[in-house]
């Protein structure tokens, strides 16, 4: 297993491709891989294999609230997160 370090504002935390992912009504998906910034290194995107017909969507690493052991909490609903497409990197 593949773990990877993202870095928040106040701390860098680990988390595994492949993890849970939880919006604020309910889980939403798995975390599928992660985009990086070439030149700082730093994570900037989430892409996630939605558990709904939505497929795959990128969302900015902004919505990130909180990392659990097995999951990563968003700051969305599964309706918000459904209207991030593939590549919409804000």
């Amino acid at each position: 297993m593949r773990y990877f370090k993202i870095l928040g504002e106040a701390s860098m935390v680990r988390i595994q491709v492949g993890v849970q992912i939880a919006c604020r009504d309910g889980w939403a998906g798995t975390l599928k891989r992660l985009v990086m910034d070439s030149n700082t290194g730093q994570t900037t995107h989430l892409v996630i294999e939605t558990a709904s017909s939505v497929g795959e969507v990128t969302i900015p690493i902004r919505h990130v609230v909180a990392t659990g052991y097995e999951s990563i909490f968003l700051d969305l609903t599964s309706t918000q997160l459904g209207t991030y497409r593939e590549d919409s990197r804000e």
